[in-house]
C-alpha cells in the first residue's frame, strides 16, 4: 500500500509514494552499523567537505526543492525556497561548532593526565515534522553526520516528498548506508524506534515525544526531543506598543502559525490592552491569505494549513473558546476555497482556564488574555507543561532582565524573539523539551564522551 500525500493547497492528491517496508527495518540497522564505522574513520575535515558539498547542492537546487515544499505542505514558494537557503547558509556555523565540539579536554594532574574524547555515538534514528520539511531534518542529520554517526531517517508521512529529494542529495555524496531513509506512518516511526540504534532525535508532538521516552527507556538508548510550544508573550506599560503589536502578529500568525515557538499566548497588562488590541488587529489587517493576494501582504503572506485534520482541530478551539465567553475580534473562519485556508484570528476575553490557552493550537491565532500586572503574567505563562520560548516586552533595565529569567521556558526573549545568537541552545524546559541542540554543547548532544586517564 502507498503512502498518499494531499496538495493542501486545492485538497487534491498530491503523490503515492512506495512505503518502506517495516521488515527490512532491521536489515538497514545492520548496513547503517557497517557503514557507521567507515564513515568515522574519516577524518573531520573529510567528512566536513562532503557535508560543505551537499550544502552547495542543495542550495543550488532551493527553487525546486522549494516548490515541491509549497505544493506538499503548502508554504508559499518565496518562503519554502528561503527555507532552503537559510538552513544551507549555517552549514559553515555547523562545522566550526562541530570541531570544537570534537576537541579533546586535557588535565594534567599530579599522578596522571586524563583526556576527555568525544566520539560518534553510532547509528542515530532522526524522526522529524511536517512544519519545516527541509530545515528540521537539517538541523539533525547535520550535527549527526559530522559528529561520525549513520542516520536511519524517518520524515513526516505529511510531506515525505521533500525529504526524498534532499535525501538523494545527501546520498550522493555520502559512503553507501551511511544515510537511509525510511518512508511510512506512525507504525513505521514506532518500528523505528524499536530498533537497537544508539541515540533517537525527535521534533514533533508532545505525545509522540513520551511515548519515544518510554519506549526508549526500555533499552536506556540516548534520546533527544523536542516537543512543541505553547509560548507565551507578556506586554507591560513599559513596553514599545507598536514593536510588540507587530512581533505579536508575525509570531503569531508565520508558517500560518504551524511553528513549535509560534506565540500561542498573549498576556497584556490592564493598562495598555486597549491600545496594543488596536495596534495588534492593525497589523493583522496588513496579513494576507493566498497566493492570489501575496502582492498585497505588507507583513505576511500566509499558505494553507497542511491538513484538514490540523484545520479541524484549530476550528473547534476556536469554537469552544467563543462558547466558553472569548471574544472573535477578527477571522476565526475557514475560506471559502479548495483546500486548507483559514482567516488569520484574534481572539479577546480569554481565560487561562480555556484549552486555547493550554493546548497547542498551531494554527493563524493570536489570542489576548487580560492581566493585572506582570507577576500575575508570569505565573499564567508557567501554568503550562509545556516551556519552549517565551517573550517579555518591558523596559529594558536590570529589573526586566531578572524577570525574564523566572518565566519557566529554555528560551526568553526581552524586547526581540530570542533567536539570532550563534551560540543559542535549543532547548526546552519541562515537557517541551529532552536535551538540546545548538551550539557546542548541542553538537555533543549526538557525541559520547569517553576519558582516558594515563599514568605518570
Amino acid at each position: 500500500m502507498g503512502l498518499i500525500t494531499i496538495n493542501p493547497n486545492n485538497g487534491r492528491q498530491f503523490a503515492d509514494l512506495k512505503q518502506t517496508p517495516i521488515e527490512e527495518l532491521p536489515k538497514m540497522l545492520e548496513d547503517a552499523k557497517v557503514a557507521q564505522k567507515n564513515w568515522a574513520s574519516k577524518s573531520f575535515a573529510q567528512r566536513s567537505e562532503l557535508l560543505r558539498a551537499i550544502a552547495l547542492e542543495c542550495e543550488q537546487n532551493a527553487n525546486d526543492l522549494g516548490q515541491l515544499m509549497h505544493s506538499e505542505m503548502g508554504k508559499p514558494v518565496e518562503q519554502a525556497i528561503g527555507e532552503v537557503k537559510a538552513y544551507c547558509s549555517g552549514m559553515g556555523t555547523s562545522i566550526k561548532d562541530m570541531g570544537l565540539a570534537l576537541k579533546p579536554a586535557v588535565d594534567e594532574f599530579a599522578t596522571g593526565t586524563t583526556t576527555v574524547h568525544y566520539l560518534p555515538l553510532g547509528v542515530a534514528a532522526i524522526i522529524t515534522p511536517w512544519n519545516f520539511p527541509f530545515g528540521m531534518p537539517w538541523t539533525l542529520l547535520v550535527p549527526a553526520l559530522l559528529g561520525g554517526n549513520a542516520v536511519l531517517f524517518k520524515p513526516s508521512e505529511i510531506c515525505p516528498q521533500t525529504a526524498l529529494e534532499m535525501s538523494k542529495i545527501f546520498e550522493k555524496h555520502l559512503p553507501k548506508n551511511t544515510l537511509q531513509t525510511i518512508i511510512g506512518a506512525k507504525d513505521h516511526g514506532v518500528a523505528l524506534v524499536d530498533q537497537h540504534v544508539d541515540l533517537v532525535a525527535f521534533v514533533g508532538s508532545r505525545n509522540a515525544g513520551k511515548a519515544i521516552l518510554k519506549k526508549a527507556s526500555e533499552r536506556a538508548t540516548r534520546v533527544l526531543l523536542e516537543m512543541g510550544g505553547k509560548d507565551p508573550m507578556i506586554v507591560t506599560p513599559g513596553a514599545n506598543i507598536e514593536a510588540a503589536a507587530k512581533f505579536a502578529a508575525t509570531a503569531s500568525m508565520r508558517n500560518t502559525g504551524q511553528v513549535c515557538v509560534s506565540v500561542e499566548r498573549i498576556y497584556v497588562h490592564t493598562d495598555i490592552a486597549a491600545e496594543f488590541v488596536t495596534a495588534l488587529k492593525a497589523n493583522i489587517e496588513k496579513i494576507s491569505v493566498g497566493p492570489e493576494n501575496s502582492s498585497q501582504a505588507d507583513l505576511l503572506n500566509l499558505g494553507p494549513l497542511s491538513s484538514e485534520t490540523q484545520m479541524h482541530h484549530i476550528l473547534k478551539q476556536v469554537k469552544a473558546a467563543v462558547a466558553a465567553g472569548a471574544t472573535l475580534e477578527m477571522g476565526g473562519n475557514r475560506l471559502d476555497r479548495p483546500g486548507f485556508w483559514m482567516q488569520p484570528t484574534l481572539l479577546t476575553g480569554l481565560s487561562d482556564q480555556m484549552e486555547i490557552m493550554q493546548e497547542e493550537t498551531f494554527g493563524p491565532i493570536a489570542c489576548v488574555q487580560i492581566v493585572e500586572s506582570m507577576d500575575e503574567a508570569i505565573k499564567f505563562a508557567n501554568n503550562s507543561r509545556f516551556g519552549l520560548g517565551a517573550t517579555l516586552w518591558a523596559d529594558a533595565g536590570e529589573e526586566s532582565q531578572k524577570k525574564a529569567l523566572e518565566i519557566e521556558s529554555g528560551m526568553v526573549g526581552l524586547n526581540r524573539s530570542f533567536g539570532g545568537s550563534e551560540i543559542l541552545l535549543w532547548a526546552g524546559a519541562k515537557e517541551s523539551g529532552y536535551g538540546h541542540t545548538g551550539g557546542i554543547s548541542g553538537m555533543r548532544s549526538f557525541l559520547q564522551p569517553r576519558t582516558v586517564t594515563v599514568a605518570k
